[in-house]
């Protein structure tokens, strides 16, 4: 039966979409750094076009779908797959798109952002034109819902994404807020001001950042003092006023007395944007005490977290966010957000760093075992309950079994997630480890190993198993709730401070191993700043008899160690350039040489999306070359918001100058002929890539080609998202760049056809300073 597309005509209501045609999935997905997706590829290659119902894609069909009563798609093809909607509508008119429960939408070719956890707040400007349109939406968690609503007017405040701090009866302070601002106008919106007024009449005024058309960005703003305030809670009053258009709402803020838990926020270095983290404030507040971090699990927000503890008299309990309840699993940004937060309450409340302890519940439990590892000299002692220990052991990421040479090359790029492997960093830390025996979520198993690879070493640990407790669990033994308040985990905390040397025969000991330095190189009085091979387990081992202090080392290029050192690798240490606590030290034809100073290694590819870094749209392509490149720019912006409450400018080749590496990173999109950045960054790799071509060392491929890449530059980073050719840039759209668990080396270049043929797509990888890996 042929299908009748829906026929709307946008009214001064809600619009909810109730039919569609729908198809199941037709690709592989997961945490891999190329999925497959036949219908991605089609839009890779110029090829898509609105489906017929009985049309078959890779095996599967297109067929009509209804929404229930309540406007929700459910079934098959909402898990993965996809939903088509035609739409006929009477005028060009921009719209916002309210959908739910999807990965990410096409708006008449264009990418959008999607809402797979079903938050319900990812509203964006669309623009509907006269005529026939397509909405396509990648499904994913089984359930979909699609509604249209009207644009007020060209600027207004999305209410549901509000990011405040409590005020602190007493204790009047100037505080920072976020809330969401859509631009439905089709030029960029500058020049705009937020107004925040509360009921004392005080008020602060903030400048709002550029914000590009037919886009959203959560926007920074100062809370005034909430000096004679009183009661729970009091109306803030946000004043919007941007491009001759205002807007206004009032959210409520709530008001704390200084013993209650409470939020805080702060200005991220990572972005700039405004995140908040939790605090249960220590019953006998003073300088000195311990800080106990809580990270939390999935679904779970920091405040709820915090709320699960009882207030202790010796300790600060501190939640981070993980940047959004489901985040980055406390990797990549997670993690930074962890010990960003960390850095931030140490200083703020003056708290002893060698009582610092850390614990976290599920995600959070996988966290603990991960910030634990990562940094074993921040942490005295580390509890998880009911964690997981990595994406192999739990949600059943892959682990290529006879590895072709490429699959082995990108497992080594995402080295840091596997925590069994950085495992001795746990040798100096207390450990208790805690798990209900019959949770139905994270398997009790996960525990187990871990106890099990303790008692391997011989190494004591705390364990306890609650028989017949699920995931989530309150025996009533403690003033909070049992399964992560558990008085075990903080009287073991309460007795442990921070050490860094194991004594053994030979006198004291230091092991640190570091996967990658960019991420963690530092261990008390040793950082190692280079590896001779990316990526790979770097080693140091110092041992103090106490008249000599030696190391040795492995798979390290470049370090800094304390002056009193006096051996390194079966050699004296050479003198010292300066007078200084510490010695740079670099490998040169295996022998350590005295230099003024080591650059800390960077990459590989993700860690460049960091210290305020702007996505740079091309200006000097062609017209589909440009569009391309802003919308692809904007989506990676709008994902970027979703998954890390983040911000991120979203601005022209144009706008950048010589000197703007050395305050913040850039992702530039296109290559050297389309965006200007490439000549005023002066970016130079050994990859060159333009138009018609990429080439790398002496190796020029002629042809339709993606490609990612990152290197420094100037002082900052630069990463690199385009391609050789229009279909080479779509082939870039849909790479799972911001999910945990999958990462890029320091340079990529690929087929379109990886949307077809998964990892066996890329021609060619490679990590800088090292020979490129190539692939037929």
């Amino acid at each position: 039966m042929p299908w009748i597309p829906l026929v709307l005509s946008v009214v001064a209501m809600p619009t909810t979409l109730d039919t569609c045609l729908a198809i199941e999935s037709v690709g592989r997905g997961g945490r891999i750094p190329f999925p497959t997706d036949a219908v991605a590829l089609q839009f890779v290659n110029g090829a898509w076009r609105a489906p017929s119902a009985g049309e078959a894609v890779a095996n599967r069909t297109w067929t009509e779908q209804k929404a229930n009563k309540d406007g929700w798609f459910e079934g098959r093809p909402f898990q993965g797959g996809y939903a088509s909607f035609k739409l006929d509508h009477a005028r060009t008119e921009v719209v916002l798109m309210n959908a739910v429960g999807h990965n990410l939408a096409y708006v008449n070719g264009e990418l959008r952002g999607g809402d797979v956890y079903g938050y319900g707040y990812n509203r964006v400007p669309i623009k509907l034109q006269r005529g026939t349109n397509n909405l396509l939406f990648a499904t994913g968690r089984g359930r979909l819902k699609v509604s249209l609503d009207p644009m007020p007017k060209p600027v207004v405040f999305n209410k549901d994404d509000v990011t405040l701090p409590d005020i602190i009866d007493g204790k009047p302070e100037t505080q920072w807020g976020a809330v969401i601002v859509v631009n439905g106008s089709e030029a960029p919106l500058s020049g705009g001001t937020l107004k925040a007024t509360l009921p004392n009449r005080r008020t602060e005024t903030t400048a709002l950042p550029s914000i590009p058309p037919l886009s959203i960005r959560k926007v920074g703003f100062r809370i005034p003092p909430g000096t004679g305030l009183t009661g729970s809670s009091a109306a803030l009053n946000l004043q919007l006023t941007a491009g001759g258009q205002s807007d206004s709402f009032s959210p409520s803020i709530r008001i704390r007395k200084p013993e209650q838990s409470r939020r805080e926020t702060f200005v991220s270095a990572i972005d700039g944007s405004v995140q908040y983290y939790a605090v249960v404030p220590p019953t006998k507040p003073d300088k000195g005490l311990a800080l106990v971090l809580t990270v939390h699990g999935a679904s779970v927000e920091a405040q709820g977290q915090a709320e699960a503890y009882s207030a202790k008299d010796w300790c600060w309990v501190v939640a981070a966010t993980n940047r959004r309840p489901y985040g980055f699993d406390w990797e990549d940004w997670g993690r930074m957000d962890a010990m960003e937060v960390l850095d931030h309450v140490q200083a703020k409340y003056g708290t002893d760093r060698r009582r610092t302890y850390l614990t976290g519940h599920s995600m959070g439990g996988h966290g603990t075992w991960q910030l634990g590892a990562h940094f074993p000299d921040r942490f005295a002692a580390i509890a998880p309950s009911a964690g997981w220990r990595s994406f192999y052991t739990y949600v059943g990421k892959p682990r290529p079994q006879n590895p072709t040479p490429m699959e082995a090359f990108f497992e080594r790029a995402v080295s840091p997630t596997d925590t069994e492997r950085l495992f001795d960093n746990h040798a100096t830390q207390q450990v208790y480890i805690l798990h209900g025996d019959a949770d139905d979520n994270v398997p009790v198993r996960e525990a187990r190993a871990m106890r099990d690879a303790f008692a391997k070493i011989g190494k004591e640990i705390g364990y306890y198993e609650e028989k017949g407790a699920g995931h989530w669990w309150d025996g009533d033994r403690s003033a909070g709730a049992d399964c992560v308040d558990w008085p075990p985990i903080f009287e073991m905390f309460q007795k442990t401070e921070l050490t860094r040397f194991v004594k053994t025969n030979e006198g004291r000991e230091l092991r640190f191993m570091t996967l990658n330095p960019a991420i963690s190189g530092r261990m008390d009085m040793v950082e190692i700043r280079r590896q001779e091979k990316k990526l790979e387990p770097s080693r140091v081992h110092v041992v103090d008899n106490g008249s000599t202090i030696k190391m040795t080392t492995e798979n390290v290029a470049a370090i800094r160690v304390f002056a009193g050192l006096r051996e390194i690798d079966g050699q004296i240490v050479p003198p010292p350039i300066t007078r200084a606590a510490f010695i740079d030290l670099q490998k040169v034809n295996g022998t350590w040489k005295t230099v003024t100073a080591s650059p800390m290694q960077t990459g590989p590819f993700k860690e460049a999306m960091q210290r305020k870094m702007a996505f740079v749209f091309s200006t000097k392509g062609t017209r589909e070359e440009n569009a391309w490149s802003f919308n692809k720019a904007r989506y990676d912006a709008e994902q970027w918001w979703y998954r890390g409450n983040g911000a991120v400018d979203v601005i022209p080749d144009t706008a950048v100058r010589a000197d703007t590496l050395r305050n913040r990173n850039l992702v530039l999109y296109g290559n050297a002929d389309t965006n200007a950045a490439f000549a005023t960054t002066k970016l130079a790799a050994p990859l060159t890539l333009r138009r018609g071509a990429v080439k790398i060392d002496d190796r020029n491929l002629e042809g339709d080609y993606g490609c990612l890449f990152a290197t420094e530059v100037g002082g900052g980073m630069v990463a690199v998202i385009g391609g050789t050719t229009l279909k080479g840039m779509r082939s870039t759209d849909r790479l799972p760049l911001f999910a945990a668990g999958v990462a890029y080396p320091d340079w990529t270049v690929f087929n379109p056809n990886v949307w077809s043929e998964g990892i066996g797509g890329v021609v060619g990888a490679g990590f800088w300073g090292e020979a490129p890996l190539w692939q037929k």
